[in-house]
């Protein structure tokens, strides 16, 4: 048995048939404008700044193409070393102390009867 056999005759489509146009609803045309403004304002708000300032990282003070010179230079500079230690250890003792405070937190919620302890639960 082929599938041409199987389909019954009223959903197969006939040719030279006129295409069927869906009816869009009010709340179908705004939330597609929706759509089309939000991905509007984050071409606006995100990517051009982004591409201004990759622009502007591959020239030099007066304008001129240098290519990957200055990451170049960036990268050979000593104290790139120390500012990423810095960075690092700061994160490293700040997750250190967030954990610490939300065990804290999490133990007070869980195994006392605080004050407000619903209140806290739904923050």
């Amino acid at each position: 048995m082929s599938t041409a056999d199987s389909i019954p005759a009223s959903t197969v489509p006939v040719r030279g048939a006129s295409s069927v146009r869906i009816n869009l609803s009010r709340d179908d045309y705004a939330l597609r404008t929706g759509l089309v403004v939000v991905i509007s304002l984050l071409a606006i708000l995100v990517v051009l700044p982004l591409y201004s300032l990759l622009s502007k990282s591959l020239e030099d003070m007066d304008g001129n193409f240098v290519g990957l010179q200055n990451f170049q230079e960036y990268f050979q500079t000593p104290a790139l070393l120390t500012s990423i230690t810095n960075s690092l250890s700061v994160a490293f003792f700040s997750a250190i102390i967030v954990l610490v405070l939300a065990f804290i937190y999490a133990y007070a919620l869980t195994r006392t009867k605080m004050p407000f302890r619903l209140f806290f639960r739904g923050v």
